[in-house]
């Protein structure tokens, strides 16, 4: 489970289900997620499934780009996108299983922390070995980097159409 961020799926009071992505911290919706998430899949009648699907995409590529200290946002209002070999470690990152995503980015909450605790009269022991994770399969990592490639491209379309025709930033996303 995502220190950060968590997927919690929602009923409306027609029956309708619609996931979430979540800060932990606050147990807010991230907008941009959800807005997407909603004129661009829920307005099209997509599965609650495929819907949760994109969000766990767009959890994973935010916490990468979080561990690879991009701010999206910010690089926008700066007129740039992601450089080359950010891209490459994103591709790269989308391999991995949820929680070795998770554990990419030092944790924060309490009870993470305190997971990491070992009492005196068991320090004596080894550590358990941890298995090995197995790499996710292209395919999995392929609709991973679809939905995250379209979340970004729509945050990118999104802040330029928030801009002035003459925005100097817009002028440089544009070229």
């Amino acid at each position: 489970m995502s220190s950060r961020y968590q997927i919690r799926t929602i009923k409306f009071a027609s029956g309708e289900r619609f996931p979430l992505l979540i800060e932990r911290a606050s147990g807010k919706p991230l907008f941009n997620p959800t807005a997407f998430l909603t004129t661009q899949m829920r307005s099209v009648s997509l599965a609650t499934s495929t819907m949760a699907q994109a969000a766990r995409a767009i959890m994973a590529g935010l916490q990468i780009l979080e561990h690879q200290g991009v701010d999206f946002s910010a690089r926008l209002r700066e007129g740039r996108m992601l450089e080359l070999g950010e891209i490459t470690e994103l591709t790269e990152k989308m391999y991995l299983p949820q929680e070795q995503i998770d554990a990419l980015i030092p944790a924060t909450s309490p009870e993470r922390a305190a997971s990491k605790v070992t009492p005196i009269k068991r320090s004596h022991k080894r550590p358990p070995k941890t298995p090995t994770a197995k790499l996710l399969q292209r395919g999995s990592v392929g609709i991973r980097l679809l939905y995250f490639r379209d979340y970004l491209s729509w945050l990118t379309k999104r802040y330029i159409l928030s801009q002035t025709a003459n925005s100097s930033s817009a002028e440089r996303l544009l070229l």
